[in-house]
């Protein structure tokens, strides 16, 4: 059993016993076992009567709050590990988040802002001539895209203007290849 589990049930015994903190401790001296009472045997004979000390030494050996922050440390240097990219790994190392959540949500930031100026540097200068709105020169450039027909390459020769299917090479290598086979 664990000791959490183990001390839930034994507090639950004592509250309903209405034990004093004297008993309290009498009685979690002849409850434990095992590598518990090795525990026991190094408390002082003084101080086996003062449950709280008794409690603080057990959890000292066999709880988990004291290794909390190793274990939140452990998560988010493994998250940090798995992070792919270099820059966000950085990014977030140096934020030094202080829980788990705290990293992914900064990891998160960061790569948003990064594809967001990444966006941007994309973006090609447009002159604008004075009178116009915003919006019209935006429409202008969605109805050139919109008009804009695909270029087609052929597979099969490289040229523009027809796909594999139509190719006039195609068609006269498959006439060559014809009359190789009657030939």
């Amino acid at each position: 059993m664990t000791w959490e589990d183990f001390r839930t049930l034994f507090e639950t015994a004592a509250a309903v016993h209405r034990w004093p903190s004297s008993t309290k401790a009498s009685m979690l001296c002849l409850s434990l076992r095992g590598d518990a009472l090795k525990v026991l045997q190094t408390v002082p004979p003084a101080e086996r009567q003062n449950y709280g000390e008794l409690v603080r030494r057990l959890e000292m050996r066999f709880g988990h709050k004291h290794m909390e922050l190793v274990y939140r440390n452990l998560s988010i240097d493994k998250f940090l590990d798995g992070l792919r990219d270099a820059e966000t790994q950085q990014a977030v190392k140096l934020a030094r988040p202080k829980t788990l959540h705290e990293a992914l949500t900064q990891a998160l930031e960061f790569e948003a802002v990064k594809q967001s100026v990444q966006g941007h540097a994309r973006l090609r200068g447009v002159c604008v001539e004075e009178g116009f709105k915003i919006e019209d020169v935006v429409q202008r450039v969605l109805d050139a895209l919109k008009n804009r027909k695909k270029e087609i390459r052929c597979w099969s020769c490289g040229e523009l203007g027809h796909p594999r299917s139509k190719c006039p090479d195609r068609a006269s290598r498959g006439a060559d290849a014809g009359k190789l086979k009657k030939g």
